[in-house]
């Protein structure tokens, strides 16, 4: 899988990281800190809160500026929850609204000839989504990730799992396209790889697992489970 394809996941994860980080530090000095920690260019027109436990932005732009990949949403909203569970300590409930996937230059329109590119789809910065939402919970060595869920018209996919410290991780990923995508992949691909996700959506299951650098990739189909290595 090209690199491009691989930043998805660490998108996926430095936003729930993102959001976790308010947990630690207060609205803008967590945004600051998180921002120069992972060399990321973040930007919002406004940032108010409810007391100590809500936030809400206004234009959110999240640039990684090595990959050159992001997020721009035109609202955000963090809410923390405290449990006073020993296994989870603090969990931010977040949802943001009409986000798009941004990455720097020009991005050639989708293909849907093979697995490869049809990982990649939910992340190209063509489509949009009404919302993303999710959770991100203070486990014991890292943080977990459960019940996130990026919604579009077309397209939509799902994100439970864990973020070790020391970049370690184990995640299911499930995309799933409505019938006008399912209408451009290739007949002996839909087949083969997409499974019946319910009022006419197919599905396509993926687990990431090991160094979020180069993580090992599985992909089950209908038919099929392929084993893909991020270079």
């Amino acid at each position: 899988m090209k690199s491009g394809k691989s930043a998805i996941f660490f998108l996926v994860i430095s936003l729930s990281v993102f959001i976790f980080c308010i947990v630690i530090f207060y609205a803008h000095i967590a945004v600051f800190i998180f921002a120069r920690s992972n060399d990321i260019d973040i930007s919002y027109k406004k940032l108010t809160t409810g007391g100590l436990t809500e936030f809400v932005f206004k234009d959110l732009k999240a640039i990684e500026r090595k990959r050159g990949v992001g997020i721009l949403s035109s609202g955000a909203s963090v809410k923390l929850v405290f449990d006073k569970s020993p296994a989870v300590k603090t969990t931010a409930d977040f949802s943001l609204n009409n986000v798009q996937f941004i990455r720097k230059g020009s991005e050639e329109a989708a293909s849907y000839n093979n697995i490869g590119d049809l990982i990649a789809l939910p992340f190209s910065s063509l489509l949009r989504y009404k919302t993303i939402t999710g959770k991100v919970s203070a486990i014991r060595d890292g943080i977990s990730v459960n019940d996130f869920l990026a919604s579009g018209d077309t397209i939509r996919f799902s994100v439970d799992g864990t973020l070790i410290y020391g970049n370690v991780i184990d995640a299911d990923i499930a995309i799933f396209f409505d019938k006008e995508l399912i209408g451009k992949i290739p007949p002996e691909l839909t087949s083969m790889a997409l499974k019946d996700g319910g009022d006419g959506w197919k599905s396509l299951t993926i687990k990431v697992e090991g160094d979020l650098a180069k993580p090992s990739i599985r992909v089950t189909g209908k038919l099929f489970r392929l084993n893909i290595g991020v270079k």
